[in-house]
Formats: structure tokens, C-alpha cells, sequence
């Protein structure tokens, strides 16, 4: 659920950015045309909220909402990840192996996801940047861990301390059947022993091959937003930061934009960053998928019941609920407000 609504996110903020391009598009059309016929003397009316302001008190709920939604994937996908280290995971258990390494990418690949959203909104601040780090490393810690003990069940091995490791763990652990007695199912029932191999030799080369591929991209891409971090914290913005705040009414405006500096978004106004942050989605799109494929093994492998909630599939959904709950309070608040102040209502 959680990688599904990091991808979500990412298509609500392009639909914001589609929305604000075509506004920019009509604003710059109406402004030429205003400048080319004058009017006569008229009544100056007090400017009405535009349809642009109202996007902009939108898209700033939304980027609320998306902020307190990676803090709290943040903290849950670090519980999960203590929570690993406390099962038996630095001993060859393939059962383990197979429910907690997806779990571990998942820790990785939609925090960094997310992160690059809140860098591209100028939302990256420094808890946020702490935060996202504690919890890749912690992810990462567990997933390498976890990594070394995969091992490819097929015909390929040629090592026969291996083949007999792979052979035990596959008979007494992984392999358990109801219907042949339950853990050591098989030693009851050898006849059922090619039953599922099909599917577990498929997860296990899912594990090996596209786990690597979904740390090693989301760690290079987070890498290179902190060095960026860096070299933009390294630069002496004085200058900058003053002629950004000159227009500034009050000092909470040009604290404002101060901020909005020192966060600015890595997609900023330039087309090499608009290229850059569409291809990372892209890939990380494609990354979203390869993970919902490893998410899906415990299903596929009969290791747990997607219908059979239990306390860990509730608490893995209802965790989501207080910053939806938040998003919802501040648009219903702003709606009402408008409304009392008659601004937006029938005219």
C-alpha cells in the first residue's frame, strides 16, 4: 500500500504541474492582450481570488499532506526494519528471506521516491533529509543481511554443501504444507515435494536479480540529491537571499522566501532540471513496479492471506489515516472559511 500511494502522489504533483503550466500559458495570453487595448476610465473593483490562488492554497495542502506522509513512511518502515533485525535474520532462513527482503527495498526505493518529490516541491528540509537517511540505512542494513542468504533453488548448484543447504530449507522451512502436516510437511509427504517449485524458483530469482537493481538505483539517486544539498548549502546565497526578499511586505514574507532559498526545488526554472526530474520519476516508476512484484511473493508463495487481515495489516493501513485525516481538515477549513467571507460564492 504504501509504494501504491507514493506513486499516487507522484501523479497528483504532475497534474498540479500540468494545471500551473497551462495557467502560466493563459496568464502570460491575457496579460499581452491587456497591454495592447486600453480601456477607458473605469471604477477600480477589489481584485477577486483568481482560480491560480485557488490551485496554490490546493497544492500547498497537498504538499502538507505529502510531507507528513513521508515522515510517517519514514518512522513506520524503520519500526519495520528494527523490528527485522530482532527476528533471526543473520542465519540462512529462507522463510525470512523471502517475507522480509521485500520488506527492506520497500524501506528504500518509496522513501527515496518520495524524497525527490519534496526536493522537487522545495520540502526537503533538514529533518526530512535526517530522517530519509536513518531510515535507508536502516533498511539497507537489513536488506544486505537478508541478501546474503538467498540462495537459487535450481539445478545450478554445484557446490554440494550449498545444494544440501538449499535442499534443507526448502524441506523444512519455506516449503511447509497444511494439507502434509504443516512445518515438515514434506518429510510426511515427499510426493508433494515439486509442488510450488515453479513459483519459488520464479520468487527467488526476483530476489536476486531485481532487489540489487532497486538499491542500488534509489541509493546512487539519493547520493546525488544530498550532494546537491551540499553544494547548494556550500554557496553564498547573501546576495541572493536579499534580492529574492526585496519584495517582501512584512518579515514573515521575507523569512518565507528565505526558506523557500535555502530549500529551493531541484527542478527549479531551468529545462535541465525539469529532464532530470522526469526521467528519475520515470525509472522510479519502474522501480515502483519491480517492487510491487517482490511486495506480491508472500501472496504468490501461499505465505500469507491477503483476505485474513491480522494486527500487522491493520496497523499497516490504518498508519496512513492521520495525514489524510490532516489534508482533509485544512481543505474543509478553507472551504468554509471562503465561504463565510463570501469570496467564491454566487455572484
Amino acid at each position: 500500500m504504501q509504494c501504491m500511494l507514493v506513486v499516487i502522489s507522484w501523479f497528483i504533483l504532475s497534474g498540479f504541474a500540468v494545471s500551473n503550466r497551462k495557467k502560466s500559458t493563459s496568464d502570460l495570453t491575457s496579460h499581452s492582450s491587456k497591454r495592447t487595448i486600453k480601456s477607458p476610465r473605469t471604477t477600480p473593483k477589489e481584485p477577486n481570488p483568481s482560480p491560480g490562488d485557488e490551485q496554490e492554497s490546493h497544492q500547498k495542502f497537498f504538499d502538507t499532506l505529502l510531507t507528513q506522509f513521508h515522515k510517517t513512511q519514514c518512522y513506520f518502515s524503520a519500526t519495520l526494519q528494527i523490528a527485522s533485525l530482532t527476528y533471526n535474520i543473520f542465519d540462512t532462513n529462507m522463510l525470512m528471506t523471502f517475507m522480509l527482503t521485500p520488506l527492506a527495498t520497500n524501506g528504500v526505493l518509496p522513501v527515496v521516491f518520495t524524497y525527490l518529490m519534496l526536493l522537487h516541491r522545495g520540502r526537503a528540509s533538514l529533518d526530512v533529509t535526517i530522517l530519509t537517511c536513518a531510515c535507508w540505512l536502516l533498511s539497507s542494513i537489513v536488506y544486505w543481511t537478508l541478501y546474503r542468504g538467498i540462495i537459487p533453488i535450481n539445478n545450478q548448484i554445484t557446490n554440494e554443501k550449498e545444494r544440501y543447504r538449499a535442499y534443507q530449507q526448502f524441506m523444512y522451512k519455506l516449503s511447509a504444507i497444511d494439507e502434509c502436516g504443516g512445518f515438515s510437511g514434506l518429510a510426511v509427504c515427499p510426493v508433494n515435494n515439486v509442488l510450488g517449485r515453479k513459483d519459488i524458483t520464479a520468487a527467488s530469482r526476483k530476489l536476486r536479480v531485481l532487489t540489487p537493481i532497486i538499491w542500488g538505483f534509489s541509493t546512487a539517486c539519493l547520493v546525488g540529491m544530498l550532494a546537491w544539498k551540499w553544494a547548494a548549502a556550500r554557496r553564498k546565497p547573501g546576495k541572493d537571499v536579499n534580492r529574492h526578499s526585496e519584495g517582501a511586505k512584512t518579515v514573515e514574507e521575507a523569512s518565507h522566501q528565505q526558506e523557500r532559498y535555502y530549500n529551493i526545488s531541484l527542478l527549479g526554472k531551468h529545462t535541465l532540471g525539469t529532464i532530470v526530474y522526469v526521467v528519475l520519476s520515470l525509472c522510479f516508476l519502474a522501480g515502483a513496479g519491480m517492487q510491487l512484484s517482490l511486495l506480491s511473493i508472500g501472496t504468490s508463495l501461499n505465505m500469507m492471506d491477503r483476505t485474513d487481515w491480522g494486527f500487522g495489516q491493520v496497523v499497516a493501513v490504518t498508519v496512513w489515516v492521520p495525514p489524510l485525516i490532516g489534508y482533509v481538515y485544512e481543505e474543509v477549513s478553507w472551504y468554509f472559511e471562503r465561504r463565510s467571507t463570501g469570496v467564491g460564492g454566487k455572484g
